[in-house]
This record gives C-alpha cells, structure tokens and sequence, in this order.
C-alpha cells in the first residue's frame, strides 16, 4: 500500500551547513560569459534573402553544410564557446554564395578556418578495438570534394586536433551516454521568410544526425544525399506552415519512431493536422482500418472497417500524411497513423463511411479534443485471467505492489505480462528478480564519442535479475505489438532472459534507447534514440524492434465478435 508523503514543517531560527560551512558566509560564484553567449549581430535576423540556385549555389551550399557542421563539432576554439557558431553561418553564407570560382571559394573557406585560431595536432594514433566500434565517422568528403589542397589540409588537421569531452554545443548524458544540445538556441520569434534561419534548421538537424545518431547505418537512403535533397526544399519553406512540414519530411528520413514534433509545434501546425478527434479506438488489422471496440455515443461496432473519412479515402489519407511521420518501420507507421491521424480533424464531427457485414454504411460522428476522449485503462495492474494464470498490464503496473502478488501467485501455472502499452513504472529489474535464478545480461548499447563526432563504442552487457534459489517456476508469457516501443521493448528484452519464457504478438515499435531532444529554429523540438540498443550479441533491436517467438495478430473476425486473439492465445500456451 502506498503511503501518503505529503505535509507541512515550520522551521524558526534556523541554518543550513553544506560541509560544516554556512551557506550564508559563501562567495558567490562568478560564471563567465562566453563569447558565443554575447553575440547578437543576427538577434533580428540573418540578412540572407531568397536565394535563386543554380548547379553552382547548390553544391556550394551543400559543401558549406558540411564544412560548417564538421567544423561545429570538431574545432576545440568552437567547442569551447569562443563563437555563435549559427550567426558565423550567417556571416559566411553570403561571401560563399557571391564567390565567382571555386578557387575564390576556398578562399573564403581557408581565411574563415585560420579565423578560428591554430589547433593543437593529436600526433599519437587512435588505437582502437575494432570489436568495440559500432559506427566510425564518414568524413571522406574532405578529401574527394575537389577542395584546394590548402583546404582540405586545413580539414584533415582539424580532424586530428586534440579535444576534450567539454563541448558548448555538444556533451554526453551523465551515466548513459545520449547526447544533450542544450546550448543550441530555439529561435521562437525567426522570421519563416528568412531564408538564413531555414538553412540554418537543416545544417543543424543533419549534422546532429551525422555525427551522433547512433542508428544512422540503418537510414533507408543515403544521408549525404539527403543534405543535397533538402536545401532547394528549405529554400522553398518561407512560410511557417511549409517550413514545419519540411523539416517534418526531414526528420521522417531518420526512420525513428522516437522522432516525433512535439504537440505544442504552433497553430499553423496544429491546425494542418487538428486539435480533434472521433471517440474511435482503430487499429490496422489485415491492412484494413478497423474499429476496435464498441464506442460510446455512435453506432459503430467493433470489427467495422473504416474506407473513407470525409469524403477522403483513407490510402489516401495514409498516402498524404505518413511523409511526414518518422516511424522505425511499417507496423509503429500504422499505429501512428491510426491512432493521431485518420480522424484527426478541426471540424465538431467528421463523416466516416465504413464497411459491416459487407455492407457499406456512413455515420457522422461528433469530434473531441483530446483530452475529452475516454480512457479505457484497465482499473488494477493485476488480476487472475483464469484461477491459475496470472495477468500484470504494465500500463499502470505499480512496483511497489509487486511482492504481495508475487507472493499470491508463486503457485499458478502462467503468468501473462502485457506489453502491449508504455510501462507506467519501471519493470526490468523489479519484476525480473523473481524470474530467474542469477544475473543475465540482456542488452548492450552503442553510445557517442564527443572527442570523435561520429563513433560510436559498445558498451559491455548489462545485466538483470539477482541471485535467486527459488525463482516463479510458471511458464511467462510476454505480449507484444505495435503499441510497444522503447521501454516496452527494453523491458521484453529483459523479461525474455527468464527460463520458460516466450514472447508473443505482432512486430513492436522499434525504437529503443534514452532519448535526446533536439532544438530546431522556430520554436520546434524533436527527439532521436539517442543510444543504440542491442541484443548481447550485437543482434539490432532498432527498426526490427522485439521480434515474437510466436507471431500472432488479430483478426476482423475476432475483433468484431470481441475476442482479445493474443491473450486469448497466452492462455492456451499456459493452458
């Protein structure tokens, strides 16, 4: 039983010591200013108009994204805080794209980086287990770009200069590794007619993504291209509704369920997917979209098949809204648009044609904000699904329940662990030591090197579980499905280290490991997996997400005569 820890304390006369010292008698500490904290210049602006590309503009641009970001993440004078490294884009832009030859280009480049200041060369060489290296920089551009040899020299010792892990744009999450941008700036007031501050969105974004996402090898297409694809886009993106679904497009080329913009992304944004939704739980079953369950205030049914919304067939809606939907693969894809997106509208109610018993009906149906709809969150994280099967829903699973239930059920056949949901409390290590017999590793992470932008190193296994002469003995089933993603997924991987224990259900959201936000101008913020996360033998958990031992989804038949197929199938196994 949870204890109340609320209440209240007065305290008279009073003093708090840190260290025996009083905290009254301390110097206050003085914080210097960096120099890329007083620069304003561009507070109000980049000063770079539309800019009208040709072969020439293009490739300059692309270079100068590339130099930029490299130089970002690799100068110790940069790293250090010495420059606003966003308005030095801006102050090297329009020389760039005004440069009549490529020789006057590098130019420019050469006199900017020895602006920069001389770099101290890491004579020693990197002697690395190539065993322990996930993912190693792709810099290979510096020497087959076609740069003045002076320039690419200049690249090539930057490459090599001496760094510490104290980076102003860049440092890793104390104990875990994911990285943090918390220096780099929101821009909550830029101007979307700006064409430098769009620019400056994608050059960030991509290199973020080039040198510290650790699932990049897993990107469908090529990144470098993506850079070239994108700038005549952004270029285009001067207002703000174009602008934020540009980057969207950008950010659904990571294929990472975990990088999502987040809700509160401003009107244009809202009001292009709507702030409304049917009271309508749907699912994609047989690739057809299905009611799941009977909902209140229509006369829906579960198993009914949706085909059109509005008018808008709904591969259509699905054709129109994925591109802008990051997803690791197609199952996590589905749920989201199911869940977010068909229904979603600004509209009091929508008009939705469905399809029952093979016959064609409408029904127009009242829209509510999202916090108005109902939850259909199961009352208690235990019960008993037969007399001697257990069930636990970790969507409102209580750790602190656990040793009483485990103490009631230390005799059953079965225990059923539904995943299919996010864990409301944490499962991995307290659920886990009444499982098994001694600590097993079940998972390894890949996680970034700040002194070398773009490796990445495994980590050792971690392990789960305690040292236990009388663990559960049922069998556990593990449910899953495309509701399961990250600590979902991590916890499964955890729980399948139990002897007896089989997981089941339909392929899981595929995107794992602590996540890191990101900032991009306009006031935006998305997120990347900011860790690989791996099976102990170096097996990818990203994209493939937790793949069941037994694959089973529902069926339109089961769901319209009300059946839970999955569970339904856990008990048998029991059974």
């Amino acid at each position: 039983m949870a204890r109340d820890t609320n209440g209240k304390i007065w305290l008279d006369d009073s003093r708090l010591l840190i260290d025996g010292k009083d905290v009254k008698d301390w110097e206050p500490i003085d914080i210097p200013t960096l120099k890329a904290d007083e620069d304003k210049e561009f507070d109000n602006g980049s000063r770079i108009g539309y800019i009208t590309l040709d072969s020439k503009k293009s490739d300059n641009l692309k270079l100068l994204g590339l130099i930029w970001g490299f130089l970002k993440y690799h100068h110790p004078a940069i790293a250090a805080g010495n420059f606003n490294w966003d308005y030095e884009l801006f102050r090297y832009m329009t020389p760039i794209l005004n440069s009549k030859t490529q020789e006057e280009r590098d130019t420019i480049f050469i006199s900017w980086i020895n602006s920069l200041g001389a770099v101290e060369i890491n004579e020693a060489e990197n002697q690395e287990d190539s065993n322990n290296i996930k993912q190693s920089p792709d810099l290979g551009w510096i020497e087959n770009s076609n740069m003045d040899k002076n320039l690419v020299q200049l690249l090539l010792n930057i490459k090599r200069a001496v760094r510490s892990d104290n980076n102003y744009y860049i440092k890793p999450t104390p104990f875990v590794g994911n990285p943090l941008f918390d220096n780099e700036r929101e821009y909550n007031k830029m101007d979307y007619n700006d064409t430098g501050y769009r620019l400056l969105a994608l050059y960030r974004y991509w290199n973020m993504m080039e040198y510290f996402n650790p699932n990049k090898h897993l990107n469908k297409a090529d990144w470098k291209n993506t850079l070239s694809e994108f700038i005549p886009k952004f270029i285009e993106a001067s207002d703000e509704l174009r602008y934020k679904l540009t980057i969207a497009a950008l950010i659904a080329q990571v294929n990472d369920s975990h990088s999502m913009i987040k809700e509160h992304s401003g009107k244009a944004w809202t009001d292009f997917w709507g702030t409304r939704f049917a009271p309508l739980e749907i699912q994609f079953i047989e690739n057809k979209a299905v009611v799941m369950k009977n909902p209140d205030k229509t006369s829906m049914k579960a198993g009914d098949i949706i085909i059109s919304i509005n008018g808008k067939k709904t591969e259509e809606i699905i054709s129109e809204k994925s591109k802008y939907l990051s997803a690791s693969n197609k199952s996590h894809l589905l749920y989201n648009l199911a869940t977010n997106v068909l229904t979603r509208t600004n509209e009091p109610s929508i008009s939705i044609s469905y399809i029952r018993n093979g016959i064609q009906n409408e029904e127009t149906i009242e829209t509510y904000a999202r916090e108005e709809l109902p939850s259909d969150q199961p009352d208690s994280c235990f019960k008993f699904a037969t007399k001697d099967i257990a069930y636990l829903y970790a969507g409102n699973y209580q750790s602190s329940l656990l040793p009483e239930f485990m103490g009631k059920i230390k005799e059953t056949k079965g225990l059923i662990v539904d995943l299919r949901c996010y864990p409301s409390d944490e499962l991995i290590y307290s659920l886990t030591k009444y499982l098994v017999t001694k600590p097993t590793n079940f998972a390894r992470f890949s996680t970034p090197d700040i002194t070398q932008p773009g490796l990445f190193r495994m980590t050792g296994p971690i392990a789960t579980g305690e040292d236990n002469a009388h663990p559960y003995r049922g069998k556990v089933i593990i449910l899953v499905n495309e509701k399961s993603i990250s600590q979902s997924e991590f916890t499964a991987m955890a729980l399948k280290t139990a002897p007896n224990t089989i997981v089941i259900g339909s392929h899981t959201g595929g995107a794992d490991g602590n996540i890191s936000i990101i900032p991009i101008p306009g006031g935006l913020k998305t997120c990347i997996s900011g860790i690989g996360v791996y099976y102990p033998d170096g097996q990818e958990t990203q994209q493939v997400g937790i793949v069941p031992d037994i694959l089973i989804s529902p069926t339109i038949d089961g769901i319209a005569k009300g059946k839970d197929e999955i569970l339904e199938k856990a008990i048998n196994l029991i059974k």
